[in-house]
C-alpha cells in the first residue's frame, strides 16, 4: 500500500510540475505578458522559485547599457561559457538566443526568447532544456542617490524540477547571486560618474571701469 502511495504521490508531483511548465511555455513575446501576469507566474506553487538581488554603485543608465548588450554577458557573468544570437547583439522583444553554462563539470545549452521588455527597467525571458521550462525577470530600479538596485527572479518548472528540486534550487541559487554580484563588480569597475556642473565664473571686476 505505501508503494502505490508513493507512485501517486510521484505522479501528481510530475503533473503538476509539468502542468506549471505549460504555463511557462505559452508566455509569448507579442506584449500579453503584463506586469501582474509576470507576478503571477512567479508565484505559482508548483516549480522552483530563484530571487537575488544586488546595489551596484553605479547610475541605472549605466547598469542597463552594460546588460542590455547581450554580447557583453560573458565579460561579467562567471557562469556563461557561450552566448549565441542571429538577430543582433541588444536584448528586445522577441530576441531569440542561446546561451551555453558551465553546471559543474556539465555544460548546458538553453534555448531562450525575450517575451517582456521596458527599456532601462525590465527585461523577461522564457527558456527551455531537458523538459525544464524557466522564466527568468530581471529589473533596474534606481535608489535616489546615483545607485542601482538590480532584483532577479527566476521560475523553473517542470518533471525535472520535481525529481531534482533540491539541486536545482541550491545550484539555481548560487549561479544567480553569482550572475548578479558579476554584474555589480564590473559595473562598478567600468563606471565614470558624470561631473557635476561647473560653477557659474564670477565677473572679472578688473574689466570694469571705474
Amino acid at each position: 500500500m505505501t508503494r502505490i502511495c508513493q507512485i501517486i504521490a510521484a505522479a501528481l508531483g510530475l503533473a503538476l510540475a509539468g502542468g506549471c511548465g505549460e504555463d511557462i511555455a505559452r508566455v509569448e513575446a507579442d506584449g500579453s505578458l503584463t506586469a501582474a501576469r509576470l507576478d503571477s507566474l512567479m508565484a505559482l506553487p508548483t516549480g522552483v522559485y530563484l530571487e537575488a538581488r544586488t546595489t551596484v554603485r553605479a547610475a541605472p543608465e549605466s547598469v542597463w547599457t552594460t546588460f542590455s548588450d547581450f554580447n557583453r554577458w560573458r565579460a561579467w557573468d562567471p557562469g556563461v561559457l557561450r552566448t549565441q544570437t542571429t538577430e543582433g547583439d541588444a536584448l528586445e522583444w522577441g530576441l531569440h538566443f542561446t546561451q551555453t553554462y558551465a553546471v559543474r563539470s556539465v555544460e548546458v545549452t538553453l534555448r531562450s526568447v525575450v517575451v517582456r521588455f521596458i527599456p532601462g527597467r525590465e527585461v523577461v525571458w522564457k527558456g527551455a532544456v531537458f523538459g525544464l521550462n524557466t522564466l527568468h525577470a530581471v529589473s533596474f530600479q534606481g535608489t535616489g542617490d546615483g545607485q542601482t538596485e538590480v532584483l532577479s527572479r527566476e521560475r523553473m518548472a517542470g518533471p525535472l524540477v520535481f525529481l531534482f528540486r533540491d539541486r536545482l534550487r541550491a545550484e539555481g541559487q548560487r549561479a544567480a547571486q553569482r550572475s548578479l554580484d558579476g554584474l555589480r563588480a564590473f559595473c562598478e569597475a567600468h563606471y565614470v560618474a558624470p561631473l557635476p556642473p561647473a560653477a557659474p565664473s564670477a565677473p572679472d571686476s578688473s574689466q570694469n571701469p571705474l
